[in-house]
């Protein structure tokens, strides 16, 4: 076996090693697919640059350099997950993104709260018109000594409500506001983090 051979066959072995980390870290098949072929073009340059330098073991250098593989794959694990989000409109999904991103790589926290509040408001929207179509006399926009509220008053005895009929619909179109907007941020946001980072490494 030749020298290049046999480090092929070690670059192929380390390949397919980072292949079973990624899939148990649940990344699906395509962004495997790009991550080994990432890692595969940067150990190339790696192995070229040791060589370059009259390195006995290029490829050896160019794989510790590279760093701990569990370290590598959970790092590529997390931006497929978070890369995968960002086409979702599930709130759920957009919101775990927003967190991992946080937690994983230290941004996002403000975006994970903002999220959360968007969220919050559109359900409330929609709690609100199911109150008003279960209790319609003491459910509305109400002014009064306790300020403004947007469904059930403190007390309704010294209380004026301003949406009438209206309130349903308001609060549904309130409900789908929040919704869609807070979606529409949060994917944006998770884009642009992801491009971000994807320029830094080029």
């Amino acid at each position: 076996m030749t020298e290049t051979t046999g480090r092929a066959a070690k670059m192929d072995d380390y390949l397919h090693r980072m292949e079973e980390l990624l899939r148990t870290n649940g990344v699906n098949a395509a962004e495997r697919s790009e991550i080994l072929a990432e890692l595969k073009s940067h150990l190339i340059d790696r192995i070229a640059e040791f060589q370059a330098q009259g390195s006995r073991d290029p490829l050896g250098e160019a794989l510790v350099a590279l760093g701990n593989p569990i370290e590598i794959v959970s790092e590529f694990a997390a931006t497929a997950n978070l890369h995968a989000a960002s086409r979702s409109f599930f709130p759920a999904r957009l919101l775990t993104a927003a967190w991992s991103m946080a937690r994983k790589f230290g941004y996002g926290l403000r975006l994970f709260i903002f999220g959360l509040v968007g969220y919050t408001l559109s359900l409330g929207g929609l709690i609100a018109a199911v109150m008003k179509v279960i209790f319609p006399n003491r459910t509305g926009f109400w002014v009064g000594d306790f300020g403004f509220v947007w469904g059930i008053p403190p007390n309704t005895a010294f209380a004026h409500e301003l949406a009438g009929k209206w309130f349903i619909p308001i609060s549904a179109w309130l409900a789908i506001f929040f919704a869609v907007g807070t979606t529409l941020l949060l994917r944006h946001q998770l884009r642009s983090f992801l491009v971000t980072r994807h320029l830094r490494r080029m």
